[in-house]
């Protein structure tokens, strides 16, 4: 990727973020993968649903209103187990599907159709 170049979808955490980027790109979007660990899928096992998110994806705040273009998913995002981390394996579906939603929900935005 180019410095001071421009992306439309920020994906931090390699884990289901994967999945995130390849129907963001299939929809369009110039997508950016961070990871802090040195290989393809992170510290999974460690998190355990620390952001809440709604159906989008969107992480929410305390008042459960959405942060506009803050999205969570995988072992970050408190969606379907919510806090709870069911064991290794276990969020890795509901991980994918989010991702695809973010994807989804992201590439409907209108700032990203200029």
């Amino acid at each position: 990727m180019e410095e001071n170049s421009t992306i439309d979808l920020l994906i931090v955490g390699s884990e289901t973020g994967i999945a995130t980027a390849l129907a963001g790109h299939d929809k369009g979007l110039k997508c950016l993968i961070i990871e802090k660990t040195p290989y393809v899928g992170g510290s999974t096992a460690l998190s355990g649903g620390a952001m809440e998110t709604d159906e989008h994806g969107r992480v929410l705040c305390k008042d459960k209103s959405p942060i506009e273009g803050l999205y969570a998913v995988g072992n970050t995002a408190a969606n379907i187990f919510r806090s709870v981390y069911p064991g290794i394996g276990g969020t890795i579906c509901q991980g994918l599907v989010y991702g695809y939603i973010v994807a989804e929900h992201t590439s409907n935005l209108t700032l990203l159709k200029n």
